[in-house]
């Protein structure tokens, strides 16, 4: 199913610029995006752009996580340095 998703930018506030999207979605999608907008600070607006910042910090999250696993002796290395520094 395809979905449209329509920018324009529109004057912001103060502490920066803003975009106006148009979305699409199903009804019990709709209708939940409008009850929590109604229940959250900011609206549906903020409502959305929490999630988004919550999705970004998991992903951020997930990055830090893979990049240990694949490096899995920084931690030794670092905690080793900490312990040769403090000379314990």
């Amino acid at each position: 199913m395809r979905r449209d998703v329509q920018v324009g930018v529109h004057a912001g506030n103060l502490t920066g610029m803003s975009e106006r999207l148009s979305v699409s979605f199903d009804a019990p999608t709709a209708a939940r995006v409008r009850a929590c907008g109604a229940a959250n600070r900011g609206g549906v607006s903020g409502y959305l752009a929490r999630l988004v910042r919550e999705d970004e910090l998991r992903q951020a999250g997930d990055q830090l996580a893979a990049f240990y696993t694949a490096h899995p002796s920084l931690i030794d290395d670092a905690e080793a340095e900490r312990i040769a520094a403090a000379g314990e």
